[in-house]
């Protein structure tokens, strides 16, 4: 994914929340992207230089699901994720 596939509306949008159980709910997730049809997801869990637990764990449940995803790091704890 490029920086210019990433609309100009997602720099400004607030971080989506994420729903939780007692472990991360990544259906809820999942719903809230087919209806909004981008994530804002804001997380200061990384490890290493460029992985987001949160982004890296919802990936590998959709990619289960043989549903891609696309993401793209738009700061240091800020990352804009789309189908």
């Amino acid at each position: 994914m490029k920086i210019t596939d990433v609309p100009a509306v997602a720099w400004d949008t607030a971080p989506t929340p994420l729903p939780t159980k007692q472990v991360y709910d990544w259906e809820a997730l999942y719903q809230t992207l087919k209806e909004k049809h981008f994530l804002i997801i804001e997380s200061d869990n990384v490890r290493g230089l460029y992985d987001c637990v949160e982004v890296k764990l919802f990936n590998n449940y959709l990619r289960k699901r043989n549903i891609p995803l696309f993401t793209k790091r738009l700061s240091k704890n800020r990352w804009f994720c789309t189908l």
